[in-house]
């Protein structure tokens, strides 16, 4: 597409996803510009500017309108200043417009300025009024209150406390929905105007207890289905805001004369991702755990599984090649060993519902399953 768009936002919550959406999805290099407005324009090129910058509270110790209003007339004047050539303008807005609030009044003004600049150049302008976004990079404390119950979940756990001074049915909307309306007002024309965007009613008691629910069962390793588009969304939201700070990557490899053993990924809220190297000829396992669930995805080679229920002393083998798209899962106490299923080295990519602990080690060998058992 050839289209050259100015952000201004670009490093904020809404603005990071409009950038991240542009380059990836539209193959859209985007210029932004920052609040000191020293970016360098070109005369000749003819830009859309998507406005998403501004404030939700003062800035170092600035009032609303600094970071609103004021901001929005600086940039009208450098536009001016610059001769920059406008296609089109769209304004990321708010609902708050309507409260009266000093963030709803000083939303209003930035309006109200590029309703005045666009009458002006001739130019013609889109004003999206959105409800509250919500997302990752969201701020708790700041411009979410689903954010900053999600950051509760992640630094408290399932059982958070957080006390509500209402309980009405508030306006919510995920930031990719907000992203799309965006850039459908940036490539599809329209006769411009303002555009009342709306989300998902809900009651922030009933956030709440959703979070905390998922919280615990995300814990547990316990994954699940969702009744709407917005429950998937927020589950979303709260899968990486859990992850956050709880990744840890790395390339700790292990090896023996039998293969090797790399932890990629180490997280002690959801699982540990790691790599098994078989040499040929070898096996490696003949173990078996009393609460961690694994599954194994044969990435390289041929791998014989072979498998005993220890309970009720079920057993059996399986041969997977990489090239079946087959995993398989082992539960506790199913005592499993993999062997190199040809002459060649094979690679197992395998997943774990709980990270590997020295102080707890859960993998024990088959010769001591009556005592362990017990």
């Amino acid at each position: 597409m050839n289209e050259h768009i100015l952000l201004t936002g670009s490093t904020g919550f809404i603005g990071t996803h409009i950038k991240i959406a542009l380059k990836l999805r539209c193959n859209i290099d985007v210029t932004c510009v920052d609040r000191c407005f020293s970016t360098k324009l070109s005369p000749d090129l003819r830009y859309t500017l998507i406005h998403a910058a501004g404030s939700h509270k003062p800035l170092d110790g600035n009032s609303l309108k600094a970071g609103n209003e004021i901001l929005s007339g600086n940039l009208v004047r450098y536009l001016t200043e610059n001769r920059v050539n406008l296609k089109k303008i769209v304004v990321v807005s708010t609902d708050h417009v309507h409260s009266d609030s000093d963030y709803g009044r000083s939303k209003k003004s930035v309006e109200a300025i590029f309703r005045e600049f666009s009458a002006e150049r001739d130019v013609e302008l889109a004003i999206l009024r959105f409800p509250r976004i919500f997302g990752p990079g969201s701020k708790p404390y700041t411009n979410s209150f689903i954010a900053t119950i999600m950051h509760l979940a992640r630094s408290e756990g399932a059982y958070f406390n957080f006390k509500l001074d209402d309980d009405r049915d508030i306006d919510f909307l995920y930031v990719s929905d907000a992203v799309n309306y965006i850039i459908d007002e940036v490539f599809n024309s329209w006769d411009g105007g303002t555009k009342e965007i709306k989300g998902t009613l809900l009651k922030p008691s009933n956030i709440i207890d959703k979070v905390k629910n998922w919280t615990s069962e995300i814990q547990q390793s316990h994954f699940f289905s969702h009744g709407s588009r917005i429950e998937k969304q927020l589950y979303a939201h709260l899968i990486y805001a859990l992850s956050k700070g709880f990744f840890k990557f790395n390339n700790s490899v292990t090896p023996d004369t039998r293969g090797s053993y790399t932890t990629v990924v180490s997280n002690s809220k959801v699982r540990q991702i790691g790599i098994v190297r078989i040499n040929p000829y070898q096996e490696r396992g003949n173990h078996f755990h009393h609460s961690k669930l694994e599954i194994f995805s044969v990435t390289e080679g041929v791998v014989i599984f072979e498998w005993r229920d220890l309970i009720d002393d079920a057993s059996g083998s399986i041969s997977i090649d990489s090239r079946d798209g087959l995993s398989v899962i082992f539960p506790p106490f199913v005592n499993h060993t993999l062997r190199c299923g040809d002459g060649f080295p094979s690679t197992v990519l395998i997943s774990v519902n709980e990270s590997f602990s020295h102080a707890k080690d859960d993998t024990l060998r088959v010769t001591a399953q009556k005592r362990d058992i017990k």
